[in-house]
């Protein structure tokens, strides 16, 4: 596979009033660059992976003749400064196999192909802050079969640099307020059910190569047996429910531009 790696600093890109980039805008701007790739990603600038990425990439390619949106967990590492990962001694698996893997419904990376998702169509959400990832997710699997939700966990090991902002900064230091941080949420509803354990089918590795199956157990129920005794009935019907596979999600409705 040809990659080709295009930064996006804050001041060559389209932000909210808090100086936050539009992930939307960063896809439409790739899709001029590139016309004619085969996947379109965003990663977070904490998150690394290694060359199974692209083996994933491909295999989920080779699968499916419809559009894809892959997605996966991330394993939290504790990190040091000045850790040179270009250094031909950097181990990336044993750093990774140092690290804990975190929750389904934080999401680091989305790999897409050019038609998965309308982005003039939906809201205009931005990088760095809460609930977009999950919102990204339910959106796609309301699509039914148009769109392929892959969850390539367990064949991408991507370490999350994890450091004195922990796991669950949001953006960190650098938010400047209770709007800006909440900014994600105040544009958006039905983040729940935005997982990768929802995911319609998932990745493994099969004597060293790459597969895809599809899924045969939803994390609704088994992730939820904890809060039993705290949530009332009906929130747990519809984890349940949602896991399944059947609420009819809300449609998307006006036009989003980035101009």
């Amino acid at each position: 596979a040809k990659l080709l790696f295009v930064p996006f600093p804050p001041e060559k890109a389209k932000c909210n009033e808090f100086g936050v980039p539009y992930l939307g805008y960063m896809y439409e701007k790739m899709f001029k660059l590139c016309p004619n790739a085969a996947t379109y990603t965003y990663v977070n600038g904490d998150i690394i992976v290694n060359e199974q990425f692209i083996d994933t990439v491909d295999a989920v390619l080779g699968v499916f003749d419809k559009d894809v949106l892959l997605v996966g967990q991330r394993t939290n590492v504790q990190w040091e400064h000045g850790v040179d990962v270009s250094d031909p001694k950097f181990s990336f698996m044993d750093y990774f196999r140092t690290g804990t893997l975190f929750n389904t419904n934080a999401i680091d990376y989305f790999v897409v192909t050019k038609k998965a998702i309308d982005w003039s169509a939906i809201p205009r959400f931005v990088i760095g802050r809460a609930g977009y990832d999950n919102w990204l997710i339910r959106h796609s699997l309301s699509l039914g079969d148009k769109v392929a939700v892959v969850d390539g966990t367990n064949s991408i090991p991507a370490i999350h640099q994890t450091d004195e902002d922990g796991n669950k900064a949001h953006g960190g230091k650098a938010v400047r307020s209770d709007q800006d941080k909440n900014y994600n949420r105040r544009l958006g509803k039905c983040f729940g059910g935005g997982k990768t354990c929802y995911s319609d089918y998932l990745t493994r590795i099969r004597k060293d190569e790459v597969i895809v199956e599809e899924r045969q157990m939803y994390c609704g129920i088994l992730e939820n047996i904890e809060k039993l005794k705290t949530v009332i009935l009906f929130t747990i019907v519809g984890e349940i429910v949602f896991s399944l596979r059947r609420v009819a999600l809300p449609k998307i409705s006006g036009k989003y531009r980035y101009e």
